[in-house]
């Protein structure tokens, strides 16, 4: 247990002084957001590059990770779909919304920090091949599906090809992305960039983790935890339960797979969902609703990366 809240408790604690820096107003909202900004468009698209141009572009692409993660994540957002747009009558646009909490983690901000601790370096490499999945399948799919709801709740037409294109577009743009295309550029060139621009990147990538968990205290400010609804719990049941287990599930029975992409897989599957979860959830109406299921969601948080860790160390490490 104590090996386990030595790995937690910092995440948490990098968490609660977020929180209460804007809390104290020692730091703004605004400072909050700039911090913010940096980590996405700077600090971890650095992270990626420096992470990939020393690794092999067969280490990078690995089938079982791609096909497990991508698979649990289409699961659990067809079943936050359906619970929300079938079972419980919402508009098209905002189950869409709660079925990417379901499915999509805060890999940037949580995830590779805490699997970081545990793996080193071979951490990025997870990392990236998540990200491939998270930009380039779910949130294309995600953001389609919400924008066809939106566009039948307001009563407008626009073809599914010019909304698709409109998507990747977007994502296209993603500093991420633009990382993820020149680390695996260098990779499969095996370049070396001039020794002063390696270590820029380096110190640019160390400081992505802890700044990242810092902002998402500072976000979580205001949030009313009433607006999450009755049905709350049941995306942070899908996101923190079952796709992880999904996870878990596809990689045990999939020959030849070794115990640390397993356990990586898993543990990243059992974080919170992405904080782009809340800034969607504002663009399409329900904000103040999905800032609260990630308030709720991330202090849950807590229970299932630990239920991953004690089990890992119980039963699989050894």
């Amino acid at each position: 247990m104590a090996n386990i809240l030595g790995i937690t408790a910092p995440i948490f604690i990098l968490i609660a002084l977020g929180f209460a820096s804007v809390r104290s107003e020692l730091l703004s909202r605004e400072h909050i957001r700039g911090m913010g900004i940096f980590v996405i468009k700077v600090a971890l698209p650095a992270l990626v590059i420096n992470a990939l141009m020393h690794k092999k572009l067969s280490e990078i692409w690995q089938a079982p990770y791609l096909l497990a993660y991508g698979g649990a994540s289409l699961l659990a957002c067809a079943l936050g779909l359906y619970l929300y747009h079938r079972r419980f009558g919402e508009p098209l646009h905002h189950a869409a919304i709660m079925a990417m909490g379901a499915s999509m983690s805060n890999t940037g901000f949580i995830g590779y920090g805490l699997l970081s601790m545990i793996i080193g370096n071979q951490a990025a490499v997870y990392f990236s091949m998540t990200l491939i999945i998270e930009n380039l399948l779910m949130i294309p799919l995600i953001l389609t599906i919400a924008e066809l709801g939106r566009q039948q709740s307001q009563s407008t037409q626009t073809s599914l090809i010019r909304i698709v294109l409109n998507t990747f577009a977007h994502v296209a743009r993603n500093p991420l992305i633009i990382s993820l295309g020149v680390g695996l550029l260098l990779s499969g060139l095996q370049a070396d960039l001039p020794q002063p621009f390696e270590r820029v990147l380096a110190m640019l990538a160390s400081c992505a983790a802890p700044l990242a968990i810092f902002v998402i205290g500072g976000n979580l400010v205001g949030t009313n935890i009433k607006a999450a609804g009755k049905h709350a719990l049941i995306i942070s049941a899908l996101k923190l339960v079952f796709m992880p287990c999904i996870v878990f599930a596809i990689l045990s029975l999939w020959p030849g797979v070794n115990e640390e992409m397993r356990f990586a897989g898993t543990l990243l599957a059992s974080v919170s969902m992405a904080t782009m979860f809340s800034l969607l959830g504002q663009q399409y109406g329900i904000g103040e609703r999905s800032a609260a299921v990630l308030l709720i969601t991330t202090l849950l948080m807590f229970c299932s990366v630990s239920t991953v860790l004690w089990y890992w160390s119980h039963y699989l490490h050894h």
